[in-house]
């Protein structure tokens, strides 16, 4: 039976993202140990050196746009209520 699944909907797709995010923390701590060895290895890597800063450049610009949504959206954004005025207390 060909059963056909509805496609994921963009918040399926965020989900992705922290895990995703998780696993890229991971991967840059076990780099660490590889980084010290190259560092003394005859054939230093400058290409790789260059790579690295471009994909930490592109990291640095997609938080920046997570930021800005996350800012936008506490201050208009989905599930922002406003919240009604206090009635004064008779006294």
């Amino acid at each position: 039976m060909n059963q056909q699944h509805p496609p994921p909907t963009i918040d399926d797709i965020a989900v992705i993202l922290p895990g995703l995010v998780r696993a890229l923390g991971l991967i840059i701590e076990q780099m660490e140990p590889l980084l010290d060895l190259s560092c003394h290895a005859t054939n230093l890597p400058e290409e790789t050196a260059d790579r690295m800063a471009d994909i930490g450049q592109a990291l640095t610009e997609h938080a920046h746009t997570l930021m800005r949504e996350a800012a936008r959206r506490r201050q208009a954004g989905p599930g922002r209520i406003a919240l009604a005025p206090a009635e004064p207390q008779a006294g």
